[in-house]
Parts: structure tokens; sequence; C-alpha cells
């Protein structure tokens, strides 16, 4: 059905989690796993970039949010979510609705 893709790349110390396709419940642990790891490291902020998401699931949003409060409240990791505005937009198709009351 979707695919999923986790990428983690380190540029200029910014430490990027990038993913794309379908996050949801036999995905999001893999995100999750990712998220602790580089924490636990103890290396800098994380970014987590979810504006390739194709689909999520209610509680997969809720985990990842969790896990960010938890990453900074528990392991003082700053962690940034890029991307979930515009993954939430085209998920719901309200960019849609929202670009036509606007042209109106």
């Amino acid at each position: 059905m979707f695919g999923f893709r986790c990428r983690v790349a380190q540029d200029d110390g910014t430490r990027t989690i990038t993913v794309g396709g379908a996050l949801s419940r036999r995905t999001r642990s893999r995100l999750m796993a990712k998220m602790y790891d580089l924490a636990a490291r103890r290396q800098g902020p994380i970014t987590v970039d979810v504006s390739r998401v194709s689909y999520f699931d209610s509680v997969s949003l809720t985990m990842l949010l969790g896990t960010e409060r938890v990453l900074e409240r528990q392991l003082g990791c700053p962690v940034d979510i890029r991307g979930l505005e515009t993954a939430t937009f085209r998920l719901t198709g309200l960019a849609d609705a929202e670009a036509t009351s606007h042209a109106a």
C-alpha cells in the first residue's frame, strides 16, 4: 500500500530525520527508535521532517508529539518537527479548500 522511508542525515551539525511514506502502527516504532537513538548520543538538537509523509494515523501523530516532549524534557534534547502542517493539509484536503476560499 504505502511505503515507508526514514533517513538520517547529519549536515553542518544538524541531525535530521526525513520521513516519507506511511507513518502507521507498523512503522512508527522505527521512527521513534531513531529519535531516541539520536537523542541518547547527546550531540545537539534533532530535526524531524515529516513533510513527505503520505499517510499517518492519529496514534502515530500523538506518539510523535509525545516522543518530542519526552526527549526534550527528560533527555534535554531539543526536537524540531517540520512539515507537519504540509502533511496535515495534504492528507486532510484542507489545503485545497483553503486555496479555493482565498481565490474567491
